[in-house]
């Protein structure tokens, strides 16, 4: 302390603290320093290289430590929240108004929750799970209507958001809005996830 260049009341300040000799090691964090760890000494005293390599490891230890530490805390929030998404969502989804599809566009697959079959009240055993099932639901009147907004999405990326009729298999006709995003691999589209909302009780009032 008293061979440093620092000021006359800095040095006081430390050595009021019975401190003679210190060292500083950084704590380091994905390259940045976010901390330090201090060694102190009563009496004046020059640090060997053993002492400056045990330093070191223990600082890299602690930043270690204290790294993964802050990933499992991230870790622990990510899956909180998770946990809060999916109780959300299934709340959403329990009141039978909306549901959540996906579509494999490279196997032609279609994975509905439970809420969607509720809507279209179709079975999981009697339900064509490909696009052309799908469609095959879709009022008549409207199949080139969707169809269409779907290959915009695909081709040009188009938002896919509209509004369409659905047909029961007891003939009773629904609307529907769906909207959806396309997962590519570069420039391929691969995946189309999305929600589908029950609007009919909308759409009659507003008629």
């Amino acid at each position: 302390i008293d061979a440093t260049d620092e000021p006359e009341s800095l040095k006081k300040t430390v050595k009021d603290e019975g401190i003679r000799a210190l060292a500083f090691i950084p704590l380091m964090s994905k390259g940045t320093v976010i901390g330090k760890f201090m060694i102190y000494y009563e009496a004046a005293h020059t640090f060997a290289e053993h002492e400056v390599d045990l330093a070191v490891t223990i600082a890299c230890q602690l930043g270690f430590t204290i790294e993964r530490l802050d990933s499992e805390e991230a870790r622990a929030i990510a899956e909180q929240e998770l946990r809060r998404s999916g109780d959300l969502l299934q709340l959403a989804t329990c009141t039978g108004k909306v549901g959540l599809w996906e579509w494999d566009i490279v196997l032609d697959r279609v994975s509905w929750t439970d809420s969607l079959y509720s809507i279209h009240q179709v079975s999981k055993e009697t339900f064509n799970a490909t696009v052309e099932g799908f469609s095959a639901l879709v009022h008549p009147d409207d199949r080139d209507f969707v169809s269409g907004a779907i290959e915009r999405t695909l081709q040009d990326d188009a938002p896919y958001e509209l509004e369409f009729r659905a047909v029961r298999p007891d003939g009773q006709v629904i609307w529907l809005f769906a909207n959806a995003i396309v997962v590519r691999d570069g420039q391929k589209p691969i995946r189309m996830v999305g929600a589908t909302f029950d609007i009919t009780e909308r759409k009659q009032a507003e008629e």
